[in-house]
């Protein structure tokens, strides 16, 4: 899944985003994605692909310098991502990695991190997706 993770990461960077997998620098300035495994035991950053197909999910968290901006950029690349909440195709190498919306998490501020370049409190918002990907080889 790391991979895969990876791969979306490059995905949205093409489209001039900040997109992080996993773990998020200290440094990192609002607005980024965090893109993540849905359960963190699917997350093995000593494993360098799979070679079958499999089926997962992960989530693509929008922070944002406010819940409303939040929500406005997660809308946004749940969009890009799933156009219509429908299926579309995440380049992979390797890989036929199809990712479909599942659905909206949460909304909300984080009140343990405050963010130096607005000197507040970063807000993010949630959104899972389906991924199913095929082996080519």
């Amino acid at each position: 899944m790391r991979r895969h993770m990876n791969a979306v990461r490059d995905y949205l960077a093409a489209k001039g985003w900040r997109a992080y997998v996993v773990t998020v620098p200290s440094d990192a300035v609002v607005p980024y994605l965090l893109i993540s495994p849905e359960w963190t035991g699917d997350y093995d950053p000593d494993v360098s692909g799979l070679s079958d197909d499999f089926t997962g999910r992960f989530q693509v968290t929008a922070v944002a310098g406010s819940v409303d901006a939040a929500l406005a950029f997660g809308d946004t690349v749940r969009a890009y991502l799933s156009p219509r909440n429908g299926w579309s195709r995440v380049p992979v190498e390797g890989f036929a990695a199809d990712i479909c919306w599942a659905g909206f998490d949460i909304a909300d501020v984080d009140r343990d991190i405050t963010g130096t370049a607005l000197n507040n409190h970063r807000a993010f918002a949630k959104h899972t997706f389906h991924l199913n990907s095929r082996s080519l080889t």
